[in-house]
């Protein structure tokens, strides 16, 4: 009897591993799974705020009615100046001038000029509201509160969603007679932050009590989610 070289005892084992391969493939492919949606929140402090700041004014001169309100807006803005509001966060949104017929000879401009200030500093934005309103403001509307950083807490929240989502296949496996044997995919949702509560409009043109309360803009915090789907593998525990 012819007995087999080393080389062909090596070719032989060599297929046989081949052919094998794709069985323990198959084999994991038909793994149990079982799929769970978790969820992370995080509480996060608003650093961002702005207020939209009108001036109206108006006569029976097109000319006057603006140079009235461009009058009252450079007031405004170096009342905001003074508050250390920079030039830079102050954008004009808005410059208006409207005719109206009165009668058959009598007509009226009605003129406005409306500017967003940013503010970066929370602090500053109830004594710039009572500055603007004191230099002649006549609406104030805000503030409007949000995150310098868009993804503010993401990556907190998502670890408490990937957390969120192991405790529970933890459970649900359990409860099935099985155990967590590993995770076969992540889909994390796109983040978003909610927006946050705001828009209150400040009548300036009201009358003012004696002793001037001054304004008080408390950031509060917000809750912020995050959610992922997860695919994890289970065997019999």
């Amino acid at each position: 009897m012819r007995i087999p070289t080393v080389a062909a005892l090596a070719t032989t084992l060599a297929l046989a591993a081949a052919t094998a391969a794709p069985a323990v493939a198959a084999a994991d492919d038909t793994a149990a799974t079982l799929s769970i949606n978790g969820t992370g929140v995080t509480m996060i402090t608003p650093d961002v705020a702005t207020i939209s700041v009108e001036v109206r004014s108006g006569s029976a001169n097109r000319v006057t009615a603006r140079s009235r309100a461009n009058i009252r807006t450079k007031s405004v803005l170096n009342a905001l100046a003074r508050q250390g509001v920079l030039r830079t966060a102050i954008t004009t949104t808005g410059v208006e001038l409207s005719r109206t017929q009165v009668n058959r000879k009598k007509v009226f401009y009605a003129s406005s000029n409306t500017i967003v200030v940013r503010f970066t500093d929370i602090a500053k934005v109830g004594p710039s509201i009572d500055a603007v309103t004191k230099a002649g403001a006549d609406t104030v509307d805000g503030p409007q509160l949000s995150f310098s950083d868009p993804s503010a807490g993401l990556a907190e929240t998502t670890r408490a969603a990937i957390a969120d989502a192991r405790r529970r296949a933890d459970d649900a496996a359990a409860a099935a007679g099985q155990r967590v044997t590993g995770v076969q995919s992540i889909v994390v949702d796109p983040y978003s932050v909610p927006e946050v509560a705001g828009g209150t409009s400040y009548d300036a043109s009201a009358p003012a009590p004696k002793r001037g309360e001054p304004t008080q803009v408390v950031a509060g915090r917000q809750e912020a989610t995050a959610t992922v789907r997860m695919v994890f593998t289970i065997a019999p525990a």
